[in-house]
């Protein structure tokens, strides 16, 4: 009886309220693929989100958790990764790019919490925003290394990452916005 009850005032509260009622489809591997279709490298994509067994049963703000739990992880262990490096260092032209990269995922940092905040208010013009603002911030500290002493970038991979995610973030970010399909 409990569950009736519970039923029948989802559907009263469903039909008082339809504009906040929105069906969001569960993760099939079409919402997986139209999330990807917009990532500088779509198989990585999905090989990334295949890899996270919440995916799943993941509807499409699901997805966006996972790349944002996804991004806040990356972003922590690259802020270790760069202080690591830069006490390594006694170069410093290094030392100046991992101050300033530490700056910029510092900033990453507090854009991707924000972006997993405005996703749970459903705010997804700000999270759309913040997603970019973090992978922009990680392209910024990769274009640092550019003059750098005769190396590579030891943060190229992690910031290549970081920037896919916050690309499926802001992805997922304008379906979320516009959940209906473009009329063919």
């Amino acid at each position: 009886m409990a569950h009736l009850s519970f039923s029948l005032h989802l559907i009263i509260f469903l039909l008082i309220r339809p504009s906040s009622a929105r069906v969001i489809p569960m993760a099939s591997a079409d919402l997986i693929n139209k999330v990807c279709q917009s990532n500088l490298n779509p198989p990585a994509c999905v090989q990334l989100f295949n890899s996270v067994p919440e995916t799943k049963t993941a509807d499409l703000a699901g997805l966006g958790r996972i790349s944002l739990n996804l991004a806040q992880h990356l972003v922590s262990e690259t802020l270790d990764y760069i202080s690591y490096l830069d006490g390594k260092t006694t170069d410093q032209r290094l030392h100046d790019i991992f101050k300033t990269c530490n700056k910029w995922y510092d900033f990453a940092k507090t854009a991707v919490d924000t972006a997993m905040k405005d996703l749970n208010d459903g705010a997804y013009t700000p999270m759309n925003e913040n997603s970019w603002g973090a992978g922009e911030a990680a392209l910024t500290c990769e274009e640092e290394f550019e003059n750098a002493p005769s190396r590579p970038s030891p943060l190229s991979d992690r910031n290549d990452l970081m920037y896919r995610l916050g690309q499926m973030a802001t992805a997922i970010s304008n379906m979320l916005q516009d959940p209906t399909p473009p009329a063919e």
